[in-house]
């Protein structure tokens, strides 16, 4: 079977994604991860093929961030 993981350029989205990778590698499974080019040598250093994307514009991640940041809940402060 061929996987494909898909992540973006951060290490805290990808390194959770490794142990089900060295998984599939280990049941004979093909794994090619998909990535922003600016994530390459992360995605090189952990030893998965890799197949570059386009990075995020950082204009667009400032919207999506604050649409989040927006609905987050109040934390309580006791």
């Amino acid at each position: 079977m061929r996987i494909l993981m898909a992540t973006t350029s951060g290490s805290g989205h990808f390194q959770p994604m490794l142990p089900f990778g060295a998984a599939f590698r280990r049941a004979g499974h093909e794994v090619l991860v998909a990535a922003p080019r600016s994530f390459a040598g992360q995605v090189e250093r952990a030893g998965y093929p890799y197949w570059p994307c386009d990075d995020i514009a950082d204009e667009d991640l400032a919207v999506v961030h604050a649409k989040i940041k927006k609905r987050r809940p109040a934390r309580a402060t006791c």
